[in-house]
């Protein structure tokens, strides 16, 4: 009888396990752990206005949701100027994101970067920089020790020489954590990595953002550093909503969190398809750049675990625990730390595809957008692990984010700003969960080009 119960015991287990697993290989990491099939019992509320084409955008958002595949998101798109599409969602059997809108702010990771390009494509329309002149004719100590040739063109497109800073940077414990030039001396007294400077390239992850604040400072009349030049001079005249440390601390409790999905999902669909693909390369489990971006993730001394060392005590890849979080919100860190919304970056995506007038208004000239997203360069990005494409004035080519025809950027959440000034087309999206897949960008292309992804 014991060996009886103790072998039910031991199939209840292995069913169960079963179970589990088979659960987190289908659909999203953000679904009921009581749900075998997400479809028939995620429940989730999408709001918001399209015009009748752009119906399908509420209809991919509901499908998302429901499949676990996000948390909680948002999706705007402009065309000519005009919204299209401005669609919100959240699960309703997941977490507590009661109160999420088409207003609501949580972190933007890398789709900030665009913030920076934007704002050097502004200084460029007032003739306050030129894209190929070197960064120490603005600011002469990042001369220093083999940095005297570096442009602003090359750290906008991520050949720099700043890939990584192979120590903590931004230590929010310390008593210098806040003095901005504190940043720029330790930077000025670097030398430049080979790996990530021009014709090669790495990219730019954390420090971009930081080497151009060091300009943005010096080349404005009121020495405003980034994050404060666009919310004075674009989000109080727009209407945008972008924060780059400049959110003030009475709104921190309106920014909401975003989530990592749990290990299993992880180890499911990211690390176990990748040992397998080792083993045996011709299942093609995953494409050639989420195998190298895994392979760098596991790799401890790889580009990729050196970059968090500037933000992150031990280095790694950190846990959004870990950043999103106020402590990190008032950093001037535009390349990674910025808050916003779908429907500001969609906002100020527009401007750039409206050939720089939003609402009848001229924000930047014409020249200066094709300036800006002239002499793109392709090269293969040794951090990222594929192939990348640049323009001088920052903004890259999306085929690698699954949007070809687009320019702009993403973050890392899957967060993305995107234009296409053919089409004079732009979208913003931003989700709560990163997701399942290792480059995370699905969803803004499902909702973008209407297709299938279940």
């Amino acid at each position: 009888k014991m060996n009886t119960k103790l072998l039910l015991l031991i199939i209840i287990i292995s069913v169960s396990i079963d179970i589990l697993l088979w659960h987190h290989s289908l659909g999203g990491p953000y679904r009921s752990m009581m749900c075998p099939i997400p479809s028939l019992c995620n429940t989730a509320i999408v709001s918001g206005n399209t015009t009748e084409e752009f119906k399908f955008t509420a209809n991919i958002a509901e499908d998302l949701l429901r499949n676990g595949d996000d948390i909680a998101l948002q999706y705007v798109y402009y065309e000519e100027g005009k919204v299209l599409a401005d669609v919100y969602g959240r699960q309703l059997s997941y977490g507590n994101y009661e109160g999420w809108d088409s207003n609501s702010l949580t972190m933007v990771y890398s789709s900030g970067k665009n913030i920076e390009a934007f704002v050097f494509m502004m200084l460029y329309d007032q003739n306050l920089i030129d894209y190929d002149q070197t960064i120490a004719h603005y600011w002469p100590e990042f001369a220093n020790l083999g940095k005297q040739n570096i442009t602003i063109a090359d750290v906008l497109r991520h050949s720099g020489g700043f890939a990584i800073i192979d120590q903590l940077l931004f230590d929010v414990d310390s008593p210098n954590h806040w003095d901005d030039s504190h940043f720029g001396d330790i930077i000025a007294n670097l030398p430049p990595q080979k790996e990530s400077l021009t014709p090669n390239r790495a990219y730019h992850a954390i420090v971009r953002g930081t080497i151009l604040n060091e300009v943005v400072r010096r080349v404005d009349a009121a020495h405003r550093t980034i994050g404060v030049y666009f919310d004075q001079e674009v989000n109080k005249v727009i209407g945008s909503e972008v924060y780059c440390g400049t959110l003030p601390t009475n709104r921190y409790q309106e920014v909401f969190r975003v989530q990592t999905p749990p290990l299993v999902h992880v180890l499911l669909n990211q690390l176990l398809p990748y040992f397998v693909q080792s083993v045996f390369p011709s299942l093609n489990l995953m494409n050639e750049v989420d195998v190298n971006f895994t392979k760098n993730i596991l790799d401890t001394t790889s580009l990729f675990n050196r970059v968090f060392n500037t933000i992150v005590k031990g280095g790694g890849l950190p846990d959004q625990s870990q950043i999103c979080q106020p402590k990190f919100w008032r950093m001037e860190l535009p390349s990674v730390f910025c808050l916003s919304n779908a429907k500001s970056l969609a906002k100020i995506a527009s401007i750039i595809a409206n050939g720089g007038v939003f609402d009848g208004q001229r924000i930047l000239k014409q020249s200066t957008i094709q300036e800006a997203l002239s002499e793109p360069i392709t090269v293969l990005d040794s951090f990222l692990g594929g192939v990348t494409t640049f323009t001088k004035g920052g903004f890259g080519e999306l085929s690698l984010l699954n949007m070809p025809g687009y320019y702009g950027w993403g973050g890392w959440s899957g967060s993305m700003f995107a234009f296409d000034i053919k089409k004079k087309v732009a979208v913003g999206f931003v989700p709560i969960g990163t997701s399942k897949y290792v480059m995370n960008y699905f969803r803004a292309p499902a909702m973008t080009f209407n297709y299938t992804i279940f």
